[in-house]
């Protein structure tokens, strides 16, 4: 994390199955692992990725982080907080923190999976 901050992420069912599956096909200490290091992937890994598969297209890794927020917002179901805390966002001042001592992990569980779904469905 930039702010060194640590920062408990819910995840979606898909998406322990996908590590249950990389558990299955290699014995690696990390999920998605550095094919040419013992270390995991880099920050800009995504970021290559998406430059070499899809160089047609103007994408960027921050732009997943907005798209969800959008769709979040337009769903108009998920409380302002959770979905910044979804996105390791921080409380903005001392007061709010001093009276919000919860990081709405369990409701986080929820937007997640909503995510997902969204995700995989043909609208998505």
């Amino acid at each position: 994390m930039k702010a060194r901050k640590e920062h408990n992420v819910p995840l979606s069912n898909e998406v322990i199955e996908i590590i249950n599956f990389m558990k299955r096909k290699h014995n690696h200490t990390f999920v998605f692992p550095n094919t040419y290091l013992a270390k995991p992937l880099s920050n800009g890994a995504m970021l290559n990725l998406l430059r070499s598969k899809f160089s047609q297209l103007k994408v960027t890794v921050h732009g997943f982080r907005s798209t969800f927020k959008t769709w979040a917002e337009e769903e108009n179901k998920y409380q302002h907080y959770v979905i910044k805390f979804s996105q390791a966002h921080q409380l903005p001042n001392k007061i709010e923190k001093a009276y919000l001592r919860s990081d709405l992990f369990h409701q986080r569980i929820t937007i997640m999976n909503d995510w997902e779904k969204f995700l995989i469905s043909k609208e998505g």
